[in-house]
């Protein structure tokens, strides 16, 4: 078990995550707030559950995917796609100047990580002349190629960089053949071969690293042992779960003691792990359930993707209760989601899921601020829902619902175009100066207002989310 670094006392939380056709994401920030990937060919960034931002293309190209989020999740890096292979160029985003070009290096370049703060990116860019040559980016010095390469190499590929931007992992490769070398680099020794492996990633402070490590062939199928790296131990194997002989370790937490990886038998049953020093190799989705987490029922948690700086947030794909593969996102105790207000009337009832529907606020307490956003999460798939508001608190089920409405008075439907959403989770921006009572309310600085969301269930039926109040100032 993760005692030692999760207790059993906290209920974990597992979260369907539903980003449209089209979609797919593959990193998170550094508290699990938000994940990054791309939609209908577009790099998005996504604010979990459901808040779904494209961030559009760069000038003269087709498309656009991200790959890498800060810990706060404001600042992305990915890369725009030309007609051809020989069209990329790196991008830097955030709300403030939007979607910026790092340049093409030597002739292309591809961003597949950024530091903590937002402020250096790393990837790789390549000619024909200087082909795969990792880089480092930073606004002052511009996209630096990195090196000396380490010995018997002619190409690398920079793909994780350490919170502070000082100490960069990735790959290097030789000759036809040839292993492919782990390197980590500094400012003072450049690029080191830490020995083989593959898909390296980096803690915080850079005194960890991560890799899968070839240990031969099973049929078609290559095997890998999932490794860790320190100055004091080397390479250090993870070992394998109960029946396996072959894993892969895809992320690290922060510290560098918590990691993710896969295990399975040659390429196939993929079972999400978790591994800490003194807990040793654990079954991601038996740790759950022991933990607490519901709604887990149907699923095959298929592969893990990501796990936050703080190692509790875990991103990952699985085939759903009905077959389909799906993106998920797991917390081992419920995270700190920056929200407001006080949460009433929970649990709710259960929807046709076998889940009950949540809702949460974010924003601020201060009504002239006009910031608040409602979400709601674990709703039943393709069913609609609309927001409610009341400055009265009650308790009542309506003729034709299974759950509990749980204002009363004078109560406000936020039902008008563009703001009944679909499940399974929604949000929308709370306009704080036109609430839709009767007749339409304002917030003022010592009101006391209470959300809660309607939606529409399965078997002809509604439902409610549990309930959020709020005092302002």
């Amino acid at each position: 078990m993760l005692a030692t670094v999760h207790t059993a006392m906290a209920q974990a939380q597992f979260v369907p995550l539903d980003v449209g056709l089209g979609a797919s994401i593959d990193r998170l920030d550094g508290q699990g707030a938000a994940a990054v990937g791309n939609q209908g060919g577009e790099a998005m960034l996504l604010s979990l559950p459901c808040a779904l931002q494209q961030l559009g293309v760069l000038p003269g190209y087709g498309g656009s995917v991200s790959s890498g989020v800060s810990n706060d999740g404001k600042s992305v890096v990915g890369t725009n796609f030309g007609s051809s292979a020989n069209e990329q160029q790196a991008f830097r985003w955030d709300a403030a100047s939007g979607m910026v070009g790092l340049g093409l290096g030597l002739g292309l370049s591809s961003a597949s990580a950024v530091s903590a703060d937002g402020s250096v990116v790393v990837g790789i860019t390549d000619s024909p002349a200087m082909p795969n040559q990792a880089f480092r980016w930073t606004q002052a010095s511009g996209m630096e190629v990195l090196g000396p390469l380490p010995a018997g190499t002619f190409g690398a590929f920079a793909q994780d960089v350490s919170a502070d931007g000082l100490v960069i992992v990735g790959t290097a490769s030789g000759q036809t053949g040839a292993s492919v070398q782990v390197f980590r680099w500094t400012a003072g020794t450049g690029m080191v071969s830490l020995g083989a492996g593959q898909q390296p990633t980096v803690s915080g402070d850079g005194s960890v690293v991560v890799a899968g490590r070839l240990t031969g062939l099973c049929g078609f199928f290559s095997r890998t042992e999932a490794t860790r790296w320190t100055a004091a131990t080397g390479f250090v194997s993870l070992g394998m779960l109960p029946g396996d002989n072959s894993s892969l370790a895809v992320a690290v937490s922060e510290d560098g003691n918590t990691v993710l990886g896969v295990s399975r038998m040659c390429a196939m049953d993929n079972k999400p792990f978790l591994w800490t020093p003194s807990g040793g190799m654990v079954n991601l989705a038996d740790h759950l359930s022991a933990l607490g987490a519901t709604g887990m029922a149907g699923w095959q948690l298929n592969f893990p993707l990501d796990i936050s700086a703080d190692g509790n947030a875990i991103l990952g794909v699985g085939i759903n209760p009905s077959g389909a593969m799906q993106e998920w996102v797991a917390y081992l105790t419920p995270p700190p989601s920056g929200s407001i207000g006080t949460r009433y009337c929970s649990p709710a009832s259960a929807s046709s899921t076998g889940v009950p529907a949540s809702l949460s606020a974010t924003g601020s307490v201060s009504a002239s601020d006009n910031d608040l956003t409602l979400t709601a999460g674990q709703l039943p798939p393709g069913q609609f829902g609309y927001f409610l508001a009341s400055q009265t608190q009650g308790m009542s089920v309506p003729a034709g619902s299974s759950g509990t409405l749980c204002l009363s008075g004078n109560i406000g439907r936020f039902n008008a175009s563009g703001l009944i959403i679909q499940g399974p989770c929604g949000g929308i921006d709370v306009e704080l100066t036109a609430i839709p009572v009767n007749p339409t309310g304002m917030v003022l600085p010592g009101d006391t207002w209470n959300f809660q969301c309607w939606y529409r269930d399965m078997g002809n039926t509604s439902n409610f989310t549990d309930a959020v109040s709020i005092t302002f100032q």
